[in-house]
């Protein structure tokens, strides 16, 4: 039976608390996250890419990765999970649930191993930037980019380098990183603490319940899940 949808809006809504918390633009990470794990990164067109038709070339370069290609929004996280629930069958507190601490576990391994990040991101950007300077692999690479992609801008050798830029520039050590991603963490879980309160999970089921029997159920009104 599908789920209320409300954990699903209660999850929407600490996204939003959080990228308050946090200062950041908009919830793209989170929705990134989100889609990547339950199967919508391709299913949704990304927004927010610039218009690039009355660009020159050399403004084109100067776009970020992020500029080019856009992002993914909570709107289309919130359609994600509702057709998970409805159509596809995903038990909603089950989905919801995990995708919290999914992402409490992806920003608690960013602060606590910042160090091993460090060591990990160098060693991405020395394979990348390997790869890059291999003509056949780069080729290769960035064709793969191309087949699986959905957006309109095809993945070209600009792209590959920002890419490495970007991971590169993060390899640095910094204190300010530290904190910063320390606070990202502790923000989800005040963000989403009153979501998976237990007393929240339990109202929900009861409403659940109350929808299964108001639906007719197994024509058993002392029915209990």
């Amino acid at each position: 039976m599908p789920g209320s949808g409300r954990l699903i809006d209660q999850f929407c809504e600490a996204a939003e608390a959080w990228v308050r918390a946090v200062g950041a633009a908009d919830a793209r990470e989170i929705a990134f996250y989100v889609l990547f794990w339950a199967g919508g990164s391709g299913r949704y067109k990304p927004v927010g890419a610039v218009d690039q038709s009355g660009l020159s070339p050399a403004q084109r370069e100067k776009l970020t990765f992020g500029q080019t290609r856009g992002h993914f929004t909570i709107d289309q996280v919130r359609d994600r999970l509702q057709r998970a629930t409805n159509v596809d069958g995903f038990d909603e507190e089950f989905l919801v649930v995990s995708l919290v601490a999914a992402i409490a576990t992806k920003f608690e391994e960013e602060s606590e191993t910042y160090a091993k990040g460090l060591a990990k991101r160098r060693a991405i950007a020395e394979r990348w930037q390997a790869e890059y300077d291999d003509e056949a692999t780069r080729a290769a690479l960035i064709e793969e980019m191309n087949t699986r992609g959905r957006g309109t801008k095809r993945f070209s050798e600009a792209d590959f380098l920002e890419m490495i830029e970007y991971v590169k520039a993060s390899t640095t050590p910094s204190l300010r990183d530290q904190r910063e991603r320390r606070r990202r963490s502790d923000a989800w879980r005040e963000a989403t603490a009153a979501l998976v309160d237990p007393a929240n999970l339990e109202a929900y089921s009861v409403e659940r319940l109350q929808q299964f029997r108001d639906s007719g159920g197994f024509d058993n009104p002392d029915l209990d899940l």
